[in-house]
């Protein structure tokens, strides 16, 4: 898994994840969310065709929040399975609607 701030050997050289916020570290608390930088970090995992359960353990947080997060902000394939081709999951779209659901109205 990618570590946050380091390249990665097969990614372009211009791809080098963001640190995480301080206060967002691999103890996930009751009720915390997931920010920008731990979203860029699934976007990453899904693209280099890694399991929900590797990118949790890079992310330090359960596989039940990642398969949440993929479940509710993927653009799901046509045959409505997670993991093909056509799957993507985009974590700027994810952060937009996260804080959509999250806006009081």
């Amino acid at each position: 898994m990618l570590r946050s701030g380091r390249h990665h050997a097969d990614a372009p050289s211009s791809v080098v994840l963001p640190p995480t916020a301080k206060g967002c570290g691999t103890s996930s608390g009751h009720g915390r969310r997931l920010q920008l930088a731990e979203r860029v970090r699934i976007e990453i995992g899904v693209a280099q065709q890694h399991s929900p359960d590797r990118i949790a353990a890079g992310l330090g947080v359960h596989r039940s929040t990642v398969f949440r997060e993929l479940g509710r902000y993927s653009l799901i394939a046509r045959d409505g399975r997670w993991g093909n081709d056509d799957t993507y999951y985009s974590a700027v779209l994810a952060q937009f609607w996260a804080d959509q659901a999250r806006a009081r109205p």
